[in-house]
C-alpha cells in the first residue's frame, strides 16, 4: 500500500474511527439541501403528481438554455447529445453492468457534478427526475450527492425505501400496492405486511442455504453493500475525479473478503458446510430462485440447482478462462503488462493495489484491455441472465445489481473465487517478523474481558408505499438479527508514553469436527470488527469500549416518514435538526453472527501495536466519516501467512468467546 493512505469502514482495517463522531446542528442551508434530496427521490413512478411544485421546477428548467450554470459546456453538450439521440426509456430496467446504459448514467452524473451551485444541481435533478429513466436518475443522483462538496453529510434515503422492489419479494410489493389502491381518499394510518422469507429454495428440500436468509436478505445489509459501491464506482477515474490514490484495489479486496468472512461465520452458526468452489466446467451446485419482480413486471432470472452454464454464456466463459489464466500468470511471475506493453512488478509497496484494480477491472486498471474484469464477467455468467435484445432491453440477474447481489448464494461463491487470487498473492509474501508485529514495543496485554454475548431476532419496518405527506404508509416488517450491546475491557501495560492502534478480530476456533484450529490454517477466516487509535501511558492502561463504538457501525435508519417529518418541522417551524459526520455504515446489530442456544464458541484476537507518528494520518470519507490510518496494510496482522511462534507475543492475545442465542422475550426479561 503506497502513501500510507487508507480509508474507512468495515473494510479499512488499518483504520480507527474517531472515538466520538461529531454531531452538528443543521443551519437553514443544510436543512434546505437535505429536504430537497429527500423530495427528489420520492414517488419516482409518478413524478407528475404528489409534489406539483417540484414537478413545475423540473418541467420549466432548460439545461441548454442555462449553459453558464455549469462549469463545462463540453459535459453539458455530451449529455444532451446522448439524451436527444435516445437514452434508456423510463420504465425500463437499469443496471450499471451494461456498458451503453452505464455510459448514459455517467453522462448524467457529470452533468450533475458540473452544476456550479446547489440551486443549479437541484433544478437539473428536478428536470432529470421527469425526463430520464428512474434507475439511471437514482444512481447518477446518488453518486453526485456523495461526491459534490456542497452536499457533504447530506443523507440519502435508505435504498430500500427508494426502490423497495429491489429489496422485497414480489408478494410483499403486490400486497403493498393493493393496500395503497384500496385506500379510502383522505384516510391515514400505517399498515404492516409481514415480509416472509424468500421461496427461492422451493422444491429443494435438502438445500439448507435458506437457513441464513435472515442474513443475506437483511435490507440493512443489502443497503450497506449498495452504498459501499458509491464511493469508488468502478467506472470513476481517480485521476479525473481527484480521488485518493494508493488503496482502491486493496479496498476492493477487503470489501469482498470481509463480507465473505462475516457470511462464513453465519454458516458456522447454522452448521453449514464450507461453500463449494466453483468449477466453470461442472454444474453450478447452488441455484437461486429470486421470487422478485422488477417495477415494470419483469421477473428476475433464475438459476436452477446443479445447472451447467447456459449456451449463451459460452463465449463469456472462454473469456473468463483467459482472464483468470492471465491473472494467475501475473501473480506467479510477479509481473503485469501495462497498457504500453511494459512489465511492472506487483511485489512492491503498491503492487497489491495494482492487482486489486486489475481483478476488479475498474478504470484505474493498468491494462483493462488485457485483464478485463473478472468481477463483472463472473456476475454475468453465474446470474444466467438472457442476452439483451438491444442496448436498452436488458434483464439483469440479481448479481447485476449491488442492491440484490448479497441475496444470491452465487455471490459468495464468486467472492470466494476472487479472494483466492489475492490469497495466492499473499502466500508469496514473507510472514511478518516478530519486530514488525511489535515484539520490542514494550507493550503487554494482561487481560481481555468481554461481556456475555447474546443475539436474538426482532423486527424492523420499512416504508414501501406511502401518501405524499406520509400520513398513510404501508410498511414491510422483516425479521432481523440483533444482539445485546456489549463492552470489552483490555488491560495493557506500556513501558512508555506512546500512541497505539488497537485491533480486534473475530473468527472460528473449532472446525466441524470440534477440533481446535491452528491459527496458521485459520487466520484467513477472521474479520476485524473494531480498530482505534489510543494514547497509552507508562504503566497499566485500562481500555474500555462498547460495541456501539465499533469503527464501522451505524444504527438502523429511523425510517423515511420519521425523518421527513423532522425535515418539514425544521424547514417550516425552525425546529432543531442535527446531523452526523458518520452518515452511513454497517448495521450495528449485525456485528455478531447468530449464536446458539447452547453457545457458539468462537475466538477474538486482540493486537496492540505502536503507531509511527510519521504515518498517522486523518482522512475524511464522504460516506464513512473521519478515520485514522497508521500506514499498515488492511487486515494487519492477519493479512499474511503466519509463523505460529510470532503470534504468542505479549502485545497480542487470543480469547475464547461464546455467543448465545435467545428469544427476544428472554432478552427483554433480563434487561
Amino acid at each position: 500500500m503506497s502513501g500510507y493512505i487508507v480509508i474507512l469502514l468495515w473494510s479499512v482495517l488499518s483504520l480507527g474511527m474517531a472515538d466520538h463522531v461529531p454531531v452538528h446542528l443543521a443551519d437553514e442551508h443544510f436543512v434546505t439541501k437535505q429536504k430537497s434530496v429527500y423530495d427528489l427521490l420520492q414517488h419516482l413512478d409518478c413524478v407528475d403528481v404528489g409534489n406539483p411544485g417540484l414537478y413545475r421546477e423540473g418541467a420549466s428548467w432548460d439545461v441548454r438554455g442555462n449553459l453558464k450554470a455549469y462549469d463545462s459546456e463540453v459535459i453539458v453538450n455530451d449529455f444532451l447529445d446522448k439524451y436527444e439521440r435516445g437514452m434508456l426509456p423510463r420504465g425500463r430496467v437499469f443496471s450499471v453492468f451494461y456498458p451503453v446504459i452505464l455510459d448514459e448514467a455517467i453522462a448524467l452524473f457529470r452533468l450533475f457534478r458540473s452544476a456550479v451551485d446547489f440551486k443549479t444541481f437541484y433544478k437539473t435533478a428536478a428536470w432529470a427526475r421527469i425526463h430520464v429513466n428512474e434507475g439511471q436518475f437514482v444512481y447518477a443522483f446518488s453518486v453526485a450527492v456523495i461526491h459534490r462538496p456542497d452536499t457533504k453529510y447530506v443523507k440519502l434515503p435508505a435504498p430500500y425505501e427508494i426502490n423497495p422492489d429491489l429489496f422485497f419479494n414480489t408478494e410483499i410489493i403486490r400486497q403493498a400496492q393493493l393496500q395503497k389502491l384500496n385506500r379510502l381518499p383522505g384516510s391515514a394510518g400505517s399498515h404492516v405486511i409481514f415480509a416472509n422469507r424468500s421461496l427461492w429454495y422451493a422444491g429443494y428440500h435438502d438445500d439448507r442455504e435458506h437457513e441464513i436468509d435472515y442474513f443475506v436478505e437483511d435490507v440493512g445489509m443489502n443497503a450497506y453493500y449498495q452504498i459501499l459501491n458509491l464511493e469508488f464506482p468502478f467506472w470513476m477515474s481517480s485521476e479525473e475525479f481527484n480521488l485518493p490514490k494508493g488503496y482502491r484495489g486493496e479496498l476492493y479486496y477487503h470489501n469482498l473478503k470481509l463480507i465473505l468472512t462475516r457470511y462464513n461465520l453465519e454458516r458456522i452458526s447454522n452448521n453449514l458446510d464450507k461453500i463449494e468452489y466453483i468449477d466453470w466446467n461442472k454444474p453450478i451446485e447452488t441455484g437461486y430462485h429470486p421470487s422478485m419482480t422488477y417495477h415494470n413486471g419483469l421477473h428476475f432470472p433464475r438459476r436452477d440447482h446443479n445447472s451447467m452454464v447456459p449456451r449463451n454464456k459460452y463465449k463469456k466463459l472462454q473469456d473468463m478462462r483467459n482472464l483468470e489464466s492471465r491473472i494467475l500468470e501475473a501473480i506467479d511471475s510477479g509481473f503485469v503488462l501495462n497498457a504500453d506493453g511494459k512489465s511492472e512488478s506487483i511485489y512492491t509497496s503498491d503492487g497489491f493495489d495494482i492487482l486489486g484494480n486489475i481483478i476488479e477491472g475498474n478504470v484505474d486498471s493498468l491494462n483493462k484491455q488485457l485483464y478485463g474484469s473478472i468481477n463483472s464477467l463472473a456476475r454475468n455468467i453465474l446470474g444466467f441472465s438472457p442476452d439483451p435484445l438491444s442496448n436498452h432491453q436488458i434483464l439483469p440477474s440479481a448479481l447485476e445489481h449491488f442492491s440484490t447481489s448479497l441475496r444470491d448464494p452465487g455471490f459468495y461463491r464468486i467472492c470466494n473465487r476472487i479472494v483466492e487470487f489475492f490469497n495466492r498473492y499473499k502466500s508469496n509474501l514473507e510472514p511478518y517478523t516478530a519486530e514488525e508485529l511489535g515484539q520490542s514495543a514494550g507493550l503487554k496485554i494482561e487481560s481481555v474481558v468481554i461481556d456475555k454475548l447474546e443475539t436474538y431476532f426482532d423486527h424492523y419496518d420499512s416504508v414501501i408505499e406511502s401518501s405524499d405527506d406520509f400520513s398513510f404508509t404501508v410498511k414491510a416488517r422483516q425479521r432481523r438479527l440483533n444482539h445485546k450491546p456489549f463492552s470489552y475491557a483490555i488491560r495493557v501495560h506500556s513501558e512508555m508514553d506512546t500512541e497505539a492502534m488497537v485491533r480486534i478480530f473475530l473468527g472460528p476456533k473449532y472446525n466441524a469436527l470440534h477440533n481446535e484450529l491452528a491459527i496458521t490454517e485459520n487466520y484467513e477466516n477472521f474479520y476485524e470488527f473494531d480498530a482505534w487509535k489510543i494514547k497509552l501511558e507508562p504503566g497499566w492502561n485500562d481500555i474500555k469500549r462498547t460495541s456501539n463504538n465499533a469503527l464501522f457501525v451505524v444504527p438502523d435508519d429511523e425510517g423515511i416518514e420519521v425523518f421527513y417529518r423532522k425535515l418539514k418541522a425544521a424547514a417550516e417551524e425552525k425546529a432543531p435538526l442535527t446531523y452526523s459526520e458518520h452518515v452511513y455504515g454497517f448495521p450495528d446489530r449485525l456485528l455478531l453472527p447468530k449464536g446458539k442456544k447452547e453457545g457458539l464458541r468462537l475466538q477474538v484476537f486482540v493486537h496492540v501495536v505502536p503507531c509511527s507518528r510519521d504515518h498517522i494520518q486523518e482522512i475524511d470519507s464522504p460516506i464513512w466519516g473521519k478515520a485514522y490510518t497508521d500506514g499498515r496494510p488492511m487486515g494487519f496482522p492477519l493479512d499474511r501467512p503466519i509463523q505460529a511462534n510470532n503470534f504468542t507475543l505479549p502485545n497480542m492475545r487470543f480469547e475464547e468467546v461464546v455467543i448465545f442465542h435467545r428469544e427476544a422475550a428472554e432478552i427483554n426479561a433480563t434487561v
